[in-house]
């Protein structure tokens, strides 16, 4: 059974917010430098660029973060991380254009999408990005059984049955493994962004408990 409690480790924005402590920081760079990657790479950016984007954009958030107005019930922080990493790109972009065709039709590409688009996009890139992270990172608390038992039917959308049947085990205890498995995602998500929206209700959570 898993000694992780949530409960006794504040989230991971107000730590780096609210302290020096490295460790804080390289768990951020760690969960938040891929969203900015896979942002970069949505709006067209060549790979040879992404490196340095994803430093410049991970610097200017080291430098503000302290500022950063601390409302989670606002869900202020994804908006407020979009919004400097959105700038820097659209900045990125223009000051390249004139270098490489390419880049200067992504770049007016990007520049002309509406606001509500690249919003749509750095929401789906964010809670995809970070709900990997968090998958990730629970991943070794749990056995390979009820591992596969999650991974199987919330992660692949198989029916409990067929991976009961490929596993060798009652469809009880499928649907109990994927609830316990659930349960800690939840809590990892609210951990590393307290703003991410709810996962999806799991309709044999009731069955399973």
């Amino acid at each position: 059974m898993s000694r992780y409690d949530p409960n006794t480790s504040p989230s991971l924005i107000l730590r780096v917010r609210e302290s020096n402590d490295s460790g804080s920081w390289e768990t951020f760079e760690a969960v938040y430098s891929p969203v900015v990657r896979a942002y970069c790479r949505r709006r067209g950016i060549q790979e040879a660029d992404i490196d340095d984007l994803v430093q410049e954009v991970m610097t200017s958030v080291a430098k503000a973060i302290r500022n950063f107005d601390y409302d989670p019930s606002r869900g202020k922080f994804r908006s407020w991380f979009g919004t400097i990493t959105a700038n820097r790109v659209k900045t990125f972009l223009s000051l390249r254009s004139t270098r490489n065709r390419h880049l200067q039709h992504s770049a007016e590409k990007a520049i002309h999408f509406s606001d509500s688009i690249i919003e749509s996009d750095w929401d789906l890139v964010f809670c995809q990005e970070v709900l990997r992270a968090a998958c990730n990172r629970i991943c070794p608390r749990f056995e390979n059984e009820t591992w596969s038992c999650f991974e199987k039917t919330w992660l692949a959308n198989r029916p409990a049955l067929e991976v009961a049947s490929e596993l060798g085990l009652p469809i009880h205890t499928v649907y109990v493994n994927k609830s316990r498995v659930l349960k800690q995602l939840e809590q990892e998500v609210r951990m590393l962004a307290e703003d991410f929206p709810l996962l999806a209700q799991d309709p044999t959570n009731a069955e399973a408990t």
